[in-house]
């Protein structure tokens, strides 16, 4: 027999305070599947197991998230340096011609 832990239950809107996403954004992952769920009466309800399992597949899309911040960063910086190097361009006399 399943204990109580088991059995607890979460609304749309506990979910969504959980995973900080809006309750809108719930109740898509749940029409799509993603996020088990059923309803009781006309509201869904969601096992406390079924969202931890669903954060736990979402860690696998990135399972090396040290490595994603530093590309990120680095795509960053090289993005800052690129507009810097443009604008240095863009200030910049054009050199006088010779004249002879």
């Amino acid at each position: 027999m399943p204990s109580l832990d088991d059995l607890r239950t979460l609304t749309v809107e506990d979910v969504a305070e959980v995973l900080g996403v809006r309750p809108e954004a719930v109740r898509i992952w749940a029409r799509e599947g993603r996020l088990p769920a059923y309803k009781v009466g006309k509201r869904l309800r969601f096992r406390a197991q079924a969202v931890d399992e669903f954060l736990e597949s979402l860690r696998l899309v990135v399972p090396d998230v040290d490595a994603f911040v530093r590309q990120a960063r680095e795509r960053r910086i090289g993005l800052s340096l690129k507009r810097k190097a443009t604008a240095g361009a863009a200030g910049r006399k054009a050199p006088a011609l010779e004249q002879n």
